[in-house]
């Protein structure tokens, strides 16, 4: 299928999945509570599923070293991009600076990222790209915390290292090295779980996004900044650190593109669990998933002419 074609499929399927959660909540089916409580189910049960179920594959030993290599690259990625994210949005608001930078550093690679690697580079693509999914979430319940909370205490932040998805990432990665796979007839109904992550989390910022003024979200021009900084600027310093690293020019590949993808819908999801401006984050989420239709053919083309 061509690049596009993927990723003009992918911005329709999050548009429609907005849209239903926007309609519900005019239709007053999805309140703040019921919000709530969607995305507790999320970070708690659904998203670490997920994690899970990208781990149950195949041994190799080959995949294995590239695995580790793809490892340290995205945490590279995600190291310059929460330096980029201090040094281009340094507000001092404890609310909305938080969320921007926030919405800044952490890209939408669970949904867009993934479809994209594996329509660039197949899926041994995708299973490299699936490193960086691993490096989010423990960026994301460590540093993600921390910018979102404030404050945390040394105690508060081992907690937070034994949430759901961090456990996930260790057990999971555990039974890849163990070559621990489950029975089809276990993996399949889980398969089927997480596959509702993305339409749940979408659904939750349709529903915020109705509570919201879209006219009045297009008349600011710092949404434009932030989407701006997560879909050009952190991808372009991205690709020049990636540039003059050595080793395999397929696995820097897939992680610089689920590096460029828009902001994620965890953007939302933390500003519902730490009771921040929700609306607000869910405006970043629209402009980012909306501009990166035009910015991902660029990085795409970008990665095929400078890291080949």
């Amino acid at each position: 299928m061509d690049i596009l074609q993927v990723i003009a499929k992918q911005a329709v399927m999050i548009a429609v999945f907005m849209a239903v959660g926007f309609a519900a909540n005019k239709l007053r089916i999805l309140d703040q509570e019921a919000n709530n409580r969607i995305t507790n189910l999320l970070v708690k049960v659904v998203s670490p599923i997920m994690i899970f179920v990208s781990y149950q594959r195949d041994y190799d030993a080959q995949l294995l070293k590239n695995l580790g290599f793809a490892v340290l690259l995205a945490a590279a990625a995600f190291l310059l991009s929460v330096a980029l994210g201090y040094l281009l949005l340094p507000g001092k608001d404890p609310d909305h600076g938080a969320i921007e930078r926030f919405a800044a550093v952490y890209p939408n690679l669970g949904f867009m990222g993934i479809p994209l690697v594996n329509a660039v580079l197949g899926s041994e693509g995708v299973f490299y790209a699936t490193a960086s999914m691993t490096v989010f979430d423990l960026f994301c319940w460590t540093h993600g915390v921390l910018l979102m909370s404030g404050s945390c205490s040394f105690r508060e932040l081992l907690r937070k290292l034994l949430s759901p998805s961090i456990v996930s990432v260790v057990v999971s990665l555990t039974c890849f090295l163990l070559r621990l796979r489950l029975p089809n007839i276990l993996l399949s109904p889980l398969e089927s779980i997480s596959a509702v992550n993305t339409p749940l989390a979408m659904m939750v910022v349709g529903s915020t996004i109705a509570q919201t003024s879209l006219l009045r979200a297009f008349a600011k021009p710092k949404l434009y900044y932030v989407s701006f900084c997560r879909l050009l600027l952190i991808p372009a310093a991205t690709l020049l650190l990636f540039r003059f690293l050595p080793g395999s020019t397929l696995v820097r590949t897939a992680i610089l593109l689920v590096m460029s993808c828009p902001s994620a819908t965890y953007s939302v999801v933390f500003s519902i669990l730490f009771e921040k401006d929700y609306r607000y984050a869910s405006e970043i989420v629209a402009f980012s998933t909306l501009f990166s239709m035009a910015t991902l053919p660029l990085i795409v083309w970008a990665c095929t002419s400078f890291l080949a």
